[in-house]
């Protein structure tokens, strides 16, 4: 058995010079840097000490153009990264793409586009070099000459409202991961035992096609929406997986003075997880809700899956030709519950809109394995 010790710092910077052009073209140049430090230490049966760094630094240039019926926004980077683990590192250079392109010909339909050209390092717990012991059986390791993986992302999503009762939209998807990691299972140990590591191995493609109504009746009283959709999944390489699970979310919803009812039903939903090869399944969803509200006091009662009486959320399964494995995943998300919720807003005081200058922040990733 190992416990491990981990000593974190995480430094990162950016400065952005705006140039407004007209009222209606503006560009920017942007620059950022950062580095990020891991100290890991492992104790037990498999004592290691690690000095992991991600460093990193690039640029970026952009324009932005709007009217009446065009909206367009595009920037092109170029990023350096260097990824050291002890005295071994790797570098790279690559570019960073986006251009997101909105039409509005009419008040009622409108047509927008996106595309995102970029990559995916590993994380330092993928390219630890060190051989630690999970149980008896298996065995974890990094690989620290994996790198980067190259990603595309493309959006098309249509929208026409012809009248305020009746609301449409439809959309695709695609997200592309080429040479990307995965987790590689071997014999060790004069084979009684396996390890696992991480190789560059085959593409990921998802593709999702989608359609979403709104519809309102009796003076608006009554709304009704749906959105189903189907997703294309191919996974090439050492996990071979094709699967193309269809999902759909309904709701009907009723106002009646201040109260408010509301039912909804989604089906089970079904991922398959690059990286990790694992096709995640999780459970079918319903809930009745009904709702009173007037003023600033809002009461809310929802009941959800009431004729559920197991724990199981979701099940993650993995097949390799020497390893498989089935993981359930058990917690309170489509158990059945009942939640009553009682709401009252106090305002007061002068508003003040702030555009949060600092920016949300968060802690850097762990390195330790697992």
């Amino acid at each position: 058995m190992n416990e491990s010790e981990e000593n974190v710092w995480q430094l990162r910077g950016s400065a952005t010079l705006y140039k407004v052009i007209t009222d209606r073209q503006n560009a920017f140049l942007r620059a950022w840097c950062g580095s990020t430090s891991n100290d890991v230490s492992y104790f037990g049966s498999s004592p290691y000490e690690n000095a992991f760094s991600d460093t990193f630094a690039g640029g970026a240039l952009g324009y932005n153009f709007s009217n009446n019926k065009w909206n367009i926004s595009t920037d092109v980077a170029l990023q350096w990264e260097r990824n050291k683990i002890n005295e071994q590192s790797i570098s790279e250079v690559y570019p960073l793409v986006n251009v997101s392109v909105g039409f509005s010909p009419v008040q009622n339909h409108s047509l927008r586009a996106y595309f995102h050209f970029g990559a995916n390092y590993p994380g330092a717990s993928e390219k630890t070099p060190n051989i630690l012991q999970q149980n008896e059986l298996m065995y974890y390791t990094g690989n620290p000459n994996i790198g980067l993986s190259r990603q595309i992302t493309f959006n098309l999503s249509y929208n026409w409202m012809p009248s305020n009762k009746f609301s449409a939209s439809a959309f695709t998807q695609y997200f592309g991961e080429y040479n990307l990691y995965v987790p590689v299972y071997t014999p060790f140990n004069d084979g009684t035992a396996l390890l696992r590591g991480y190789e560059t191995d085959g593409n990921y493609n998802r593709t999702q096609i989608g359609l979403s109504f709104n519809y309102k009746l009796l003076n608006s009283s009554l709304q009704l929406s749906a959105s189903p959709s189907v997703s294309f999944y191919r996974m090439t390489g050492l996990f071979d997986i094709t699967r193309t699970p269809f999902t759909c979310n309904t709701s009907a919803t009723y106002y009646l003075g201040n109260f408010y009812f509301q039912a909804s039903y989604q089906t089970r939903n079904l991922t398959v997880q690059g990286n990790r090869g694992v096709i995640y399944k999780d459970r079918d969803f319903y809930q009745i809700i009904a709702g009173w509200s007037r003023s600033n006091l809002n009461i809310r009662i929802s009941t959800m899956n009431m004729f559920r009486s197991d724990w199981l959320c979701a099940t993650n399964t993995l097949s390799t030709p020497l390893y498989s494995e089935t993981r359930y995943v058990e917690g309170n998300n489509f158990h059945r519950r009942l939640n009553l919720s009682v709401t009252y807003t106090l305002g007061y005081g002068k508003k003040v809109l702030q555009g949060n200058e600092v920016g949300e922040q968060s802690g850097a990733s762990s390195a330790i394995m697992k």
